[in-house]
């Protein structure tokens, strides 16, 4: 826990009262006001786009359970504190509770550009996975053990909170031709059982992503058709979705694209759809195992210190 405890308190420490051109800076940004309730602030703020980071593991039980993002000190006259993320910035606010804890008006408020921090937070993936029901997230700063694993200069961890046991991450080469692998990790199944098992992969995706793609696939230089010729359908129970680039056959365009699935329940190992060779059907036990245990290391962050 001490690792994680100076990760937070570095960026509390940072976050003392700004000065009035910073102040300024950040209420321009985000219209927080000073006095305003932090319900409203809340609200704002994460209609704009901006994540909180879950203070909870700073304390034994949250001081508001409807805001697990707030830190509140102790002793008499303790103020509160609570931040959020979007992009490369940090933003945080000062709290005063008022009449027994019932008001958090607002005291003072920060801003931050620190993408380095933020590359290596294993919090901010915390926080987006808690926060969006799916979607994909780069990891190789916040995790030099799958990075290492992958031999790839991107890595991508994309999760579906409809099976919260199942979490693809994709190694991404970088380039057009999208031609990545990557694992499956499956945790929970029968008899408690833990799989991961290796598959290659397309262009990082999501099935909520697809579902708003059109009929043509945007990619780096221009957009694609889809190899079918009409958008195909998302299969019952898609979990993941992977992008697959092709050569045409078509004399229209030069490469095409096919949507790949992994799909099925919670309990259950995900099939693939259409179904395809994994790369390698059995994934040696320690590779397996690291992969699995650096998985749940930034899926929940309790796992990471249930050791000490």
């Amino acid at each position: 826990m001490y690792g994680l405890l100076l990760v937070a308190a570095s960026v509390m420490a940072t976050a003392a009262p700004a000065p009035a051109a910073a102040r300024e800076a950040a209420n321009r940004v985000t219209g927080v006001r000073k006095g305003m309730e932090y319900a409203q602030v809340r609200r704002m703020l994460l209609d704009a786009g901006w994540v909180p980071l879950d203070a909870e593991y700073l304390r034994p039980s949250p001081a508001y359970p409807d805001y697990p993002e707030v830190n509140c000190g102790t002793g008499w006259q303790a103020t509160c504190s609570a931040f959020f993320f979007r992009g490369d910035y940090y933003f945080g606010v000062g709290l005063n509770p008022q009449d027994s804890r019932r008001h958090l008006p607002v005291e003072w408020t920060w801003r931050s550009h620190d993408p380095a921090g933020l590359a290596r937070d294993r919090q901010v993936v915390k926080a987006v996975i808690s926060t969006t029901r799916q979607g994909n997230v780069q990891v190789e700063e916040r995790s030099p053990v799958i990075k290492a694993a992958c031999g790839t200069n991107k890595v991508w961890l994309s999760w579906n909170n409809a099976v919260p046991n199942a979490t693809l991450v994709t190694c991404d080469y970088g380039g057009t031709a999208h031609d990545n692998w990557g694992w499956l990790i499956e945790t929970g199944l029968d008899d408690d059982e833990t799989q991961v098992r290796r598959f290659s992969l397309g262009k990082v995706t999501s099935v909520a992503e697809f579902s708003r793609i059109g009929a043509q696939v945007p990619d780096a230089f221009t957009s694609h058709p889809w190899c079918s010729g009409v958008k195909p359908k998302t299969p019952l129970n898609a979990v993941f979705a992977t992008l697959v680039k092709t050569p045409s056959e078509s004399g229209d365009a030069p490469y095409c694209f096919m949507p790949h699935f992994f799909a099925g329940n919670t309990g259950t190992p995900l099939r693939r759809m259409p179904a395809a060779d994994e790369v390698s059907p059995d994934v040696p036990w320690e590779e397996a195992r690291l992969i699995a245990r650096e998985v749940e290391m930034l899926r929940d962050w309790r796992r990471e210190y249930e050791s000490e």
